[in-house]
């Protein structure tokens, strides 16, 4: 089995065949080219806060003007409302390696583990008239080698996270190296104008953000869901607007616990999002997402329809007669942005309850459970093409330090009730820095005709609350912090493209132990064939 896996792992490096379509992978480096197109093109964005994997297709007139990329990587062909398409999509190939530690942060279902990792995406898409189709999956391979794991048996499996027994959040993947399959960035969907549903397991991002999104991020599995909302926002006197609302449930992985009735969670959630027509470039919306153990109630109609609906004191009953008021985790974000395209600059903000709200809550402890991710982006265009983008974003996840906190001021992403939390196969659905996290990153890109370069700085400082629950005020706290500096390049050559990265990352105080200190030295090569 062993020999297989590297065998997988030396033909993920080779592997290419010819593509003309476009998905953007999670992990993918159109994910930050895509997000300066959006910023440095006047009237270019279709999207104000709900971004899929799936690439729109333009119209001559809506074409970006800023697109040094267009004559080595076409992404934005011109949409002839072809009646039926297909189209082979490029195989974008990947091999990284951890040194000491796992690491890895918005990459989808991808598992990057100690040692070697590779993955593979491949796939086609096409339409039939107003049905469209999307085959994207990803197999991948973790060596997924032992390292320096807590061990305070929390929780069934010592593979599972060991500082919260209320998450699903794996610390490795088992004791042996993985090959795994998923459906990726798939989905069947009918679009009609300017709406749409479908049955998918494409990541969904919500909110303004470009690295942590609280409520909804790229950073695992998006689990299989159907959806309905707007494909590209509907424009009205008022404004342009979206919305979309999701159904799906949410698998437990293998190294949580030895109960198999627990294995599923029901989710329903979503966003709506406005940009004011007497406001150009601002737009504001709501996010609010409801998930829950299946076997927790018996399901109804109002469960169907719970993010909508449920505004109440949000009382259920058991089976076994207890009465509670937290059968359903829930959170809830307003998000905001603000962009400047004739100058390139946009700042934005997501602020986020993890608990109950309602409107008299939410003035009277506007404090609780809040959450927040704060940030700017600026393009400078230097002529012919070639332009650097800065990118600042903070996160905080923490709960606040007050005196008088209330006492179930609850962990984000984690819940009583549902004990794996918000969470899809062992991987946080919501922001990458985790449950107490708070981070600084700050990125620097620069785009040229034939590619890109890439510099950031990024701190984070993991789970905050178990560190201020667990130690003493008067003590020197140890606190699980990461410094982390990455270089990165893109370079096409002819019809290739070719991908390096590197970071290495100062991990203070692993796993809460004073002086305990780690360097991982992270490293990946990206390689794609791409059919002009």
């Amino acid at each position: 089995m062993k020999k297989l896996n590297y065998l997988i792992l030396i033909i993920s490096l080779l592997i290419s065949v010819v593509g003309t379509g476009q998905v953007i992978y999670p992990d993918s480096y159109l994910v930050e080219y895509y997000k300066a197109l959006e910023l440095q093109n006047e009237g270019f964005r279709k999207h104000k806060m709900i971004h899929t994997s799936s690439v729109s297709l333009y119209e001559h007139d809506s074409l970006p003007k800023w697109n040094p990329w267009e004559e080595q990587f076409p992404v934005f062909r011109v949409n002839e409302k072809e009646n039926k398409s297909f189209h082979v999509l490029p195989v974008v190939s990947s091999l990284s390696f951890n040194s000491k530690y796992p690491r890895g942060y918005n990459d989808g279902p991808v598992w990057k583990g100690k040692g070697a990792n590779a993955d593979v995406n491949f796939g086609i898409k096409g339409n039939f008239g107003i049905l469209h189709y999307t085959f994207a999956p990803v197999v991948y391979f973790a060596q997924n080698a032992d390292f320096e794991r807590a061990n305070r048996g929390i929780n069934d499996s010592l593979y599972s996270y060991q500082f919260n027994s209320r998450i699903d959040m794996v610390q490795r993947f088992g004791p042996d190296p993985i090959t795994r399959f998923s459906l990726g960035q798939s989905e069947v969907r009918l679009i009609w104008k300017n709406l749409t549903i479908g049955a998918s397991t494409q990541n969904i991002t919500l909110g303004p953000a470009n690295v942590n999104p609280i409520i909804m991020s790229n950073n695992a599995a998006m689990f299989p869901h159907i959806d309905i909302g707007t494909d590209t926002p509907i424009e009205t006197k008022i404004g342009a607007f979206e919305f979309r609302s999701i159904w799906g449930l949410m698998r437990e992985s293998d190294y949580f616990d030895s109960n198999p009735d627990n294995d599923l969670r029901y989710f329903q959630g979503g966003g709506v999002f406005l940009q004011p027509s007497f406001l150009p470039g601002f737009s504001f919306g709501v996010s609010r997402i409801h998930y829950r153990d299946l076997q927790d109630q018996d399901f109804g109609v109002k469960d169907v329809f719970i993010s909508f609906a449920d505004f109440s004191s949000n009382t259920d009953t058991l089976a076994n007669g207890n009465v509670v008021n937290d059968v359903y985790d829930q959170m809830t974000s307003a998000n905001f942005k603000w962009t400047f395209e004739e100058i390139g600059f946009e700042a934005y903000f997501e602020l986020a309850r993890n608990d109950f709200s309602n409107i008299r809550s939410i003035l009277t402890e506007p404090e609780h459970s809040r959450a927040y991710t704060i940030g700017f982006a600026k393009m400078i265009d230097i002529g012919k093409g070639r332009a650097f983008k800065g990118v600042y974003e903070h996160t905080n996840l923490g709960r606040p330090r007050l005196r008088n906190l209330r006492p179930a001021t609850p962990i984000y992403y984690t819940h009583a009730f549902s004990r794996q939390g918000y969470t899809q196969n062992g991987q946080v659905l919501g922001a990458g820095i985790g449950p107490g996290g708070s981070g600084d990153i700050g990125m620097i890109s620069y785009f040229y005709p034939q590619g890109l370069f890439g510099f950031s700085f990024q701190r984070i400082r993991f789970n905050d609350d178990y560190a201020f629950d667990t130690f003493n005020s008067t003590d020197d706290r140890p606190f699980d912090t990461e410094y982390s500096i990455c270089l990165k390049a893109i370079r096409f050559v002819n019809d290739m493209v070719f991908g390096v990265e590197i970071t290495g990352s100062q991990r203070l105080n692993w796993n809460y132990i004073y002086k305990n200190d780690m360097v991982n030295f992270y490293g990946k090569v990206t390689m794609a064939y791409v059919m002009k």
